[in-house]
């Protein structure tokens, strides 16, 4: 109840595969598609590894690691470069980016929601309101072109209380 979000964008999670994977000729893959599919991910442990882990045994699917990577940047660059697939967020594969290298649609995995959080009661400092400024006018023109983001960018003075749950 301390923290004011303002919800920046929300991003599906997407496979980057390297155009000889057996799934880069699919626009959309389901996460029964995954099983027996060797992928690139984050350690277990991770916020993001955890969801997806979580995600897969509901949908009663075994994810199985070709290696584990800390560090989403870095397995999608080892996408990109044709060393496996991996999922990641949207935001990890931009568009201005071409390769031999295709996104594919995962179907049933919820995505996330970025955004800023500051204390309620405090008055932010000019820098730092001009940096918010900075990062919410990057997201609200460059956001619409990123396959996989929503912007939802909110006005000043709109921002929302945080839920228990958000990080």
């Amino acid at each position: 109840p301390d923290l004011v979000v303002e919800e920046l964008f929300s991003e599906s999670t997407i496979l980057v595969v390297p155009t000889g994977h057996p799934l880069a000729r699919r626009r959309k893959v389901g996460l029964s598609d995954l099983a027996g599919h060797p992928l690139l991910l984050e350690p277990r442990g991770t916020n993001f590894r955890d969801h997806l882990d979580r995600s897969a045994r509901a949908a009663g699917v075994e994810l199985t690691a070709q290696c584990e990577v800390d560090g989403m940047r870095l397995l999608a660059s080892l996408a990109f470069e044709g060393f496996g697939a991996t999922l990641v967020p949207a935001s990890a594969a931009p568009s201005w980016l071409s390769g031999a290298w295709q996104r594919v649609v995962v179907s049933d995995l919820e995505g996330r929601s970025v955004g800023l959080a500051a204390r309620r009661r405090s008055h932010p400092a000019a820098p730092e309101r001009a940096l918010r400024d900075v990062v919410a006018e990057i997201v609200a023109t460059e956001g619409p072109h990123q396959p996989g983001i929503t912007v939802t960018t909110r006005p000043a003075g709109e921002a929302r209380t945080a839920p228990s749950n958000h990080a």
